[in-house]
């Protein structure tokens, strides 16, 4: 091991064993309860509940029923009690998703494991914000997990992990619905493998893991908790996403555009957002179809997580809704798809600095300079045209270095 190489593990060591069990033993002990996050939401709907109003069908429940389990497990309390058993909650979730991170970073590469785990803690750090007052830390660990099922599964049809990475798949479904689309890549993969009826019954395990949700609240609320859907069908253009990039540049060409809070996030109103915000959700969807047609032409290099996260991010960059904290859980699987993809150590870094990069932009994006953002000053937009552009390059250099391997 050359003496750069010995540096470097010893640094990203230092990161993983000091950085990481302060940062998260900082929270537990300080945990943030002045309100103004999605933690009032969360607050209110656990308050309603507890009024004897049925979640989904006396109010609007914006997530899909596993959510809905984490947001009510702090239980019907104070607001500073609810804040901090969350914290709590939260924080648990992500120490078991770190958990789970290693030890599917040291199933693809024993090699580049430091340097992985090193900017896993850098990223989850530098975007902390949303550990303890959004649900994004409960989606990491289940998409932790099917990565980990994944890379260590055998390509044997006897494969109990294999099936089970379909059920993880369709809980992460079930608790927020983007992962749906990893879905047609992950059988994709599987399906070039095996015949017959094995591969009929890996979908089937899916709709297992995304029903079991719906039917634990099918006794009270019904069909309900399907209108979430719905909610996310009507939301506007907002503010963060590269639609709104765009839009907003038509501001400083005397366009009266501007940032108005709805639906408990900040979304661009002006002329012509409406359409963009149509026209994001139908290319979102065709860029998903535009790479499984790829995959189907000729199939991606490396596991399925590699075209799965790459899918996966290209919906979540082109629709109509792209919050910072998506990235806390997508950074993560970048991460371990860029393990798998780049063959070059060298190449491997400047992935890992990457993503830092953008977990950097989307740092002060929110929360440091968020007013600048919401007030649509100069600032605002060059850090968001900064961080949209330098995503849209990651994941399109992902996708030509998988596709021409």
């Amino acid at each position: 091991m050359s003496d750069d190489s010995r540096i470097l593990r010893i640094a990203c060591q230092l990161i993983v064993f000091i950085l990481y069990p302060i940062s998260r033993v900082r929270l537990l002990l300080w945990p943030y309860t002045n309100p103004g996050t999605d933690l009032d939401v969360y607050f209110d709907y656990v308050q309603r509940a507890a009024a004897g109003q049925v979640p989904y069908r006396d109010f609007i429940v914006e997530y899909p029923p596993a959510a809905w389990f984490v947001i009510r497990a702090p239980g019907a309390t104070g607001w500073i009690e609810y804040a901090r058993r969350f914290t709590w909650i939260g924080t648990s979730l992500e120490i078991a998703a770190f958990g789970v991170f290693l030890l599917a970073a040291r199933a693809v590469s024993q090699r580049r494991f430091w340097p992985a785990a090193a900017t896993y803690v850098i990223v989850t750090t530098l975007l902390r914000e949303f550990l303890w007052t959004r649900l994004d830390t409960g989606l990491l660990l289940l998409l932790m997990i099917w990565a980990w099922l994944v890379l260590t599964s055998a390509p044997g049809s006897s494969d109990s992990k294999r099936t089970l990475s379909y059920v993880v798949l369709g809980l992460a479904t079930a608790f927020k619905v983007a992962p749906l689309v990893m879905l047609p890549f992950a059988l994709a993969h599987d399906w070039r493998k095996e015949h017959g009826g094995i591969r009929w019954s890996l979908a089937v395990w899916f709709a297992v893991g995304v029903a079991a949700p719906f039917l634990l609240m099918a006794p009270t609320a019904g069909l309900a908790p399907l209108g979430f859907l719905r909610y996310h069908l009507d939301r506007g253009l907002e503010v963060e996403s590269i639609g709104a990039t765009l839009a907003w540049a038509t501001r400083w060409m005397g366009q009266p555009v501007a940032a108005v809070q709805a639906r408990h996030a900040f979304e661009l109103a002006g002329p012509g957002t409406a359409a963009i915000a149509q026209l994001s959700t139908i290319a979102s969807a065709g860029v998903v179809a535009a790479c499984f047609a790829a995959e189907i032409a000729r199939p991606w290099r490396g596991a399925a997580i590699v075209a799965g996260a790459i899918a996966l991010a290209a919906f979540v960059i082109v629709s109509k809704v792209l919050s910072p904290q998506y990235f806390f859980w997508l950074l993560p699987l970048f991460s371990l798809a860029g393990m798998d993809a780049w063959t070059s150590d060298r190449a491997h870094l400047a992935w890992c600095a990457a993503l830092l990069a953008i977990a950097s932009l989307t740092h002060l994006i929110y929360p440091t300079f968020f007013l600048a953002v919401v007030n649509l000053q100069p600032l605002g937009f060059f850090l968001l045209l900064s961080r949209n552009a330098l995503v849209v390059v990651v994941v399109i250099g992902l996708a030509l270095r998988v596709w021409r391997r």
